[in-house]
């Protein structure tokens, strides 16, 4: 029994040494492909240069602004480049929500491109910009975005607005707009020229000349009682009013020429 248990612990003995001998030869091994790999790659440097753009997402900006932020790139060896790097600069242009890098061995990188949507025209202290839904400004205004004059203009956007309330500001315009969108008065959004953002509990919008009070909430309630009685009030008051509906209550607050009249206006369908 004595002499078996001996053997066993010999034999043991000679396979965890075979383990260790093993496992040392392919950590050489390792060690020593990781240089030739390098070696080899010193030598064939150029067998991986950059020579060509694979660019995807591109619908509304120039293309030529990209190629020529790419261009500086080109030659350079693909496995040293700094991506990370070159995605920062192409969100730096503002057109670009998101931006993805890949490298497409042996000569190529390609890019895809997120745009942002141009959502709106806004007026930023006395300059015009084009604005998505998050309120990041993408460009200035040009005449090929003129087809956003067909939504309200926003305003009261201060250049010294500092971020917080800038996204506050146009968080408020994007829920008026949504809120008209989804009672099925979009069709109303045309006869709005502008919205003005800047007093957060106050929204101003201007319709025909004259300057609509809805307050922070309930848009579609008060829009839809001024459009039911605005030809009542055109024909009464004239424009270039001012229209106080920040409340839900049946009263308006009407504001001409320095005049202030509260009115209570009543449509005859509604009486019995």
């Amino acid at each position: 029994m004595f002499e078996k248990r001996v053997v066993f612990k010999e034999e043991n003995s000679d396979l965890s040494d075979i383990l260790i001998v093993l496992t040392k030869v392919l950590f050489i091994f390792f060690i020593v492909s990781i240089f030739l790999f390098f070696l080899w790659f010193s030598k064939n440097e150029n067998s991986f240069t950059l020579k060509k753009f694979n660019v995807y997402g591109i619908v509304n900006s120039n293309k030529n602004n990209v190629y020529s932020l790419l261009e500086k790139y080109r030659g350079k060896n693909l496995l040293r480049l700094n991506l990370k790097e070159i995605a920062n600069k192409l969100e730096k242009m503002n057109w670009y929500k998101n931006v993805e890098l890949s490298v497409a061995l042996p000569d190529s990188l390609d890019i895809t491109l997120q745009e942002r949507k141009p959502f709106a025209i806004a007026l930023i202290g006395s300059k015009l910009f084009v604005i998505d839904r998050e309120g990041d400004v993408i460009m200035p205004f040009t005449n090929k975005y003129k087809y956003l004059c067909k939504m309200p203009m926003v305003t009261g956007l201060c250049s010294w607005d500092d971020d917080s309330t800038l996204k506050k500001k146009i968080t408020l315009f994007k829920n008026f707009i949504n809120s008209i969108d989804q009672s099925g008065m979009g069709n109303y959004l045309s006869r709005i020229s502008e919205v003005n953002v800047n007093n957060l509990d106050d929204l101003i919008i201007v319709v025909n000349k004259m300057e609509i009070k809805l307050g922070d909430d309930e848009f579609v309630g008060k829009l839809k009682r001024f459009f039911k009685y605005e030809k009542e009030i055109v024909s009464r008051y004239g424009n270039f009013l001012q229209v106080d509906l920040s409340t839900l209550e049946d009263k308006m607050k009407i504001k001409r020429m320095g005049e202030n009249r509260i009115v209570k206006l009543e449509n005859r369908n509604d009486r019995r």
